[in-house]
């Protein structure tokens, strides 16, 4: 388990760390966007070092519509780093939903009059969506 993981899943007692900033990095507020996070192969690093989650493109905006999103999510992504680890595989979950849900749309633009088939799952799967 690397230090990010550590940080979402096991949070410790906090400690000083007098390292200061990161080489050329002086923010200490930092976002990502929706997409940054459900395409990312590692979502809980994107979890650990961002502050908050963003949703501003017009297909980030209408994943907030989709009934996967429930409102608990949406507040949770507002800041990031006042959540629990239940608040976290919450996300994680809606990141899962999500994901199979575009696939599906995804299929049925394609393929409208085909069944889908745990083929078809499989290529979304591959193709990372």
């Amino acid at each position: 388990m690397n230090n990010v993981q550590a940080n979402v899943f096991q949070p410790e007692k906090k400690r000083r760390h007098r390292d200061g900033y990161g080489e050329g990095d002086y923010t200490l507020f930092k976002t990502a966007a929706a997409s940054d996070f459900v395409k990312e192969p590692d979502p809980i690093a994107v979890l650990g070092t961002v502050n908050k989650i963003t949703f501003d493109t017009e297909e980030e905006k209408e994943w907030l519509a989709l009934k996967v999103t429930k409102d608990d999510v949406k507040s949770n992504f507002d800041d990031l780093k006042v959540l629990g680890k239940g608040d976290f595989k919450a996300l994680l979950k809606w990141r899962l939903a999500l994901r199979e849900e575009v696939c599906d749309a995804i299929f049925f633009r394609r393929f409208t009059l085909v069944k889908k088939s745990k083929t078809v799952r499989s290529r979304c799967k591959e193709e990372g969506r």
